[in-house]
């Protein structure tokens, strides 16, 4: 009988970059798409050992159709363009918060592309123990503004006129907007805009998701590299969600570039040297972000030109040192809260959050650096108590974050102090630390959507914000 099974020969790597483009930074992915498809004086041969997917989820707007903006996966051709591909495979459901349409796709991927080594990329907005993937329904209306709000330095003003037009819908946000050429209606006084609304269903996929997928598709496999290109993904929370399925986590405490690390350079490194190891590639990422956005923060908006520019690669086979230590930290302090309260009260008035609001309930992050927290410690105990064992205790886990756990690091733009004064800290990884019990309450930490209920077992960490908070 006649075998119809194709047989796949196993690449050296198969990459997954998972990309969402449902938001208001559809177009800034779009230019992702078009650096990554757009690679020139490549052949195909140099993709011999390659296969680089790209899960995409877009828009029915703009230049997609309704067909289009369907997420897909694409395999990556050397000098292409993304308009012209046709998708791989085409989900069934757009709606990428069930974890089985998620399973649909990451197993085809491991079916029809197997492989040595595995690599993950999530591209996307971040938030508190989630990107920006949620059940969403899109609505577009032409709206007509003054032509005056397109000039440069109006766009403000443009947004949150389109933000009170948009409230007149009921239920629908304000995502995005882009001008109609030659539109009948237009004339010098008024222009009229495409304005895209979306209404969320409630349903968002969190970081604990993905990683669950991941898991149950690829079990005892790890993934060589794990990339958040978001903003916010260096927690200690997320970095213990994918604790288990990475052997290298990459991701930043602080706000990422909506066009990426430099992908183009980053695909043409990895195919030029296909026996490119897991913590080369890490190490890569780094490199590459840094080589060409170092000075992100420089740019027309003003309120960028304050914040630090990172990226961090943590080595995960140190993340059991990491906890263990932590958890006698944190439950050493719990134990003796009465004790120790004021310093960490002082401690946790220096960190300032990542987000570089002055109000840090505008986005309920309270994501505060961890080891600028740690110093800090250390620097009002040796103050005031000068309690040896509580030193120790804190030089100990300062040494297994920074020299241990955090295996690579760059940074830019950042004010560096002695420990004493409020900072952002700047080195790296964050966590997160509400000022309040009302600030907890709407943080991620009691969601167990969000975060793992394992990580408090294994940390302490809720049990000790729950002593500081009683002392308060």
């Amino acid at each position: 009988m006649r075998n119809n099974t194709r047989k796949v020969s196993k690449k050296k790597w198969t990459i997954i970059m998972h990309v969402s483009a449902e938001n208001n930074l559809f177009v800034e992915m779009l230019s992702v798409m078009e650096e990554l498809f757009g690679i020139k004086n490549w052949s195909d041969a140099y993709f011999r050992q390659i296969n680089f997917l790209v899960l995409f989820d877009g828009l029915s707007a703009k230049r997609f159709s309704y067909d289009f903006a369907k997420p897909s996966l694409y395999l990556v051709r050397p000098d292409s363009s993304f308009y012209l591909e046709f998708p791989v495979y085409m989900l069934r459901s757009d709606d990428m918060t069930d974890p089985a349409t998620l399973k649909g796709v990451y197993s085809f991927v491991k079916r029809r592309y197997p492989a040595e080594k595995y690599g993950f990329i999530y591209k996307g907005h971040g938030s508190s123990g989630e990107g920006d993937i949620a059940s969403k329904i899109f609505m577009e209306k032409i709206m007509k503004v003054p032509t005056g709000l397109m000039k440069a330095g109006k766009e403000e003003e443009l947004g949150e006129l389109l933000k009170k037009k948009t409230l007149f819908f009921g239920g629908w946000n304000f995502e995005e907007q882009y001008p109609i050429n030659a539109y009948g209606g237009s004339n010098d006084k008024y222009t009229y805009l495409m304005v895209i609304m979306t209404k969320r269903r409630g349903r968002t996929l969190t970081y604990q998701k993905m990683a669950d997928v991941l898991k149950e598709v690829f079990g005892e496999t790890k993934f060589e590299f794990l990339f958040l290109d978001c903003c916010w993904g260096m927690q200690v929370e997320n970095a213990h969600t994918f604790r288990d399925i990475t052997k290298y986590f990459v991701a930043s405490a602080d706000l990422m570039p909506a066009a990426g690390v430099g992908y183009a350079d980053f695909l043409r490194k990895i195919i030029s040297r296909p026996h490119v190891t897991g913590r080369e590639i890490a190490g890569l990422l780094l490199s590459v972000f840094f080589t060409n956005k170092y000075d992100d923060y420089d740019g027309e908006d003003e309120s960028f030109r304050k914040m630090g520019v990172s990226l961090t690669n943590l080595k995960m086979d140190e993340m059991p040192r990491f906890i263990s230590l932590f958890s006698q930290f944190c439950m050493f302090l719990s134990d003796g809260m009465e004790k120790y309260v004021h310093i960490i009260q002082k401690a946790r008035k220096c960190c300032q959050d990542h987000t570089y609001d002055e109000k840090p309930e505008a986005f309920d992050m309270f994501n505060i650096d961890l080891v600028w927290f740690v110093e800090n410690v250390i620097h009002f105990n040796r103050k005031s108590l000068k309690d040896k064992e509580l030193e120790l205790l804190a030089l100990d886990l300062l040494y297994a974050i920074t020299v241990r756990l955090r295996y690579g690091y760059v940074g830019n733009n950042y004010k560096k102090y002695k420990p004493g004064v409020p900072a952002i800290g700047g080195n790296g990884i964050s966590i997160t630390f509400p000022q309040t019990k009302q600030h907890y309450k709407n943080s991620m930490l009691p969601n167990k959507k969000k975060v793992n209920k394992k990580f408090a077992a294994d940390t302490n960490w809720i049990s000790f914000l729950e002593s500081y908070y009683k002392q308060l």
